[in-house]
């Protein structure tokens, strides 16, 4: 069973590294919580390790120059990596036979701020799936999964796999639930697509993250992030505990009027059974210490 708490501090001599998940615990998109600031301010006092493991499309050195815009110093983190940055990677070194059979033609869903995965590469990004490899998956534009129909459609009909850079299926922004990049991958999946993940729950992009933590042995890491989908769920794949933070993407499901209440930890408890993932702890926000 999960054990609510209500602060990071009381938790923190069990662990020596923290892998912490970037949207809706240290930011909501636009900017840093105090609360996480005084965090990850304190967890470098202790000389901790800290990991910021997002599914950001963004490569790493887009993502720390973003950070730093909305006021997140790059000093206050040990390390950074991203789904974008994996995939660019994956692109570039083609690890596997999955890879290895993509060609060079490539349609891209998503914004072009999210080029910088391919643009160094030896890849044509083609205006129409007619005219594709593969499909590159980044990003949601659009509001809902029917906008994207057309292009799936296309892409089951040629066969194409699908690369997706984001496995996240959705996000808070500005307090409302809005559709992601996952959601795209898992309805080409639906209609019958062929699709790899980059990120969050899948094994693979933790084997850089467990390298950059070098020896530091999975029963000292703790992973935070605010979904049992892909942070939870990931980090459990790696025996690595997980604290869920309830004011992100399960918010609705787990507060009531924004708070923890008599009742969350058994709304908890229905949740974890009905995902069939459980954090070992949950909090509301990641934050230092219990106000006074």
């Amino acid at each position: 069973m999960s054990k609510i708490i209500t602060n990071l501090e009381s938790i923190v001599e069990q662990y020596d590294a923290f892998v912490i998940d970037l949207w809706g615990v240290i930011h909501d998109g636009r900017k840093p919580y105090q609360w996480a600031l005084e965090v990850l301010g304190k967890l470098k006092e202790l000389n901790k390790t800290t990991l910021l493991l997002s599914n950001s499309p963004r490569r790493v050195t887009a993502s720390v120059a973003h950070l730093e815009n909305m006021g997140l110093s790059r000093k206050l983190y040990t390390h950074i990596y991203t789904s974008g940055e994996d995939t660019h990677q994956g692109l570039k070194n083609r690890p596997d036979e999955w890879h290895q059979k993509l060609g060079s033609r490539l349609y891209h869903i998503g914004p072009d701020f999210h080029k910088p995965i391919y643009a160094e590469l030896p890849y044509e990004k083609v205006t129409s799936p007619t005219e594709a490899d593969f499909l590159l998956a980044t990003g949601a534009e659009s509001p809902t999964l029917q906008e994207y129909e057309e292009i799936l459609n296309i892409g089951i009909e040629h066969n194409l796999p699908m690369l997706c850079a984001n496995p996240d299926r959705v996000i808070v922004q500005d307090g409302k639930i809005t559709l992601c990049c996952g959601s795209i991958a898992e309805r080409y999946e639906q209609l019958g697509g062929d699709v790899f993940y980059h990120g969050k729950p899948y094994p693979a992009i933790y084997q850089p993250v467990l390298s950059l933590l070098k020896e530091i042995i999975p029963s000292r890491i703790l992973a935070i992030g605010d979904s049992l989908t892909t942070d939870i769920k990931g980090a459990q794949t790696q025996n690595i505990d997980g604290a869920l933070v309830m004011s992100g993407i399960h918010h609705e499901a787990l507060l009531k009027e924004g708070a923890v209440a008599r009742e969350t930890i058994q709304l908890l408890q229905n949740l974890t059974s009905k995902v069939g993932t459980s954090p070992r702890y949950a909090l509301k926000d990641m934050i230092w210490t219990e106000a006074v």
